[in-house]
């Protein structure tokens, strides 16, 4: 319930902090940022942000008021961890040609262990970053889904 708390609040506090800079390329930056941690609310919404943001017929203005809406509702409930399990899976898919075959059975046995309660997300989210800066992948490494919030505040 709490990280679910500080996700939102820091999720929207980014959301008005784009709303207040706005702009076309601003908007695709947070967009890409947040994309795994709105596939793990929502996959639907998730397609109808993105649906927003490529549109070339809106302006910025009826993007931004569109896509706060949809971002908005994408939060209002918990994710579950089979949801996680599919983000974490989805993650994995943009290095698993780079890991070995050890490597891949060790990270989708942890993602099964997550997924059973046997282990928390951290572990597996830190194992993603290490592989991450290990193959130089930027993306993965710009995503709030691994820090959605100061670490500080995990206590």
């Amino acid at each position: 319930m709490r990280k679910h708390f500080l996700t939102r609040i820091f999720a929207f506090s980014d959301l008005r902090e784009l709303m207040n800079h706005a702009t076309p390329s601003r908007l695709v930056e947070f967009h890409s940022k947040y994309k795994y941690l709105l596939m793990t609310y929502s996959q639907k919404n998730l397609k109808e942000l993105g649906k927003i943001v490529a549109d070339g017929n809106m302006s910025v203005n009826q993007k931004l008021s569109k896509y706060k809406m949809i971002f908005y509702q994408t939060f209002a409930k918990k994710s579950s961890r089979r949801r996680h399990a599919n983000t974490l899976m989805h993650i994995m898919g943009h290095i698993s040609k780079q890991l070995t075959r050890k490597e891949k059975e060790h990270l989708l046995s942890l993602i099964g262990k997550y997924s059973k309660g046997l282990i928390e997300l951290k572990v597996i989210t830190e194992l993603l970053r290490s592989l991450s800066y290990r193959f130089e992948n930027h993306y993965i490494l710009i995503q709030k889904y691994l820090d959605p919030y100061p670490e500080e505040l995990n206590v």
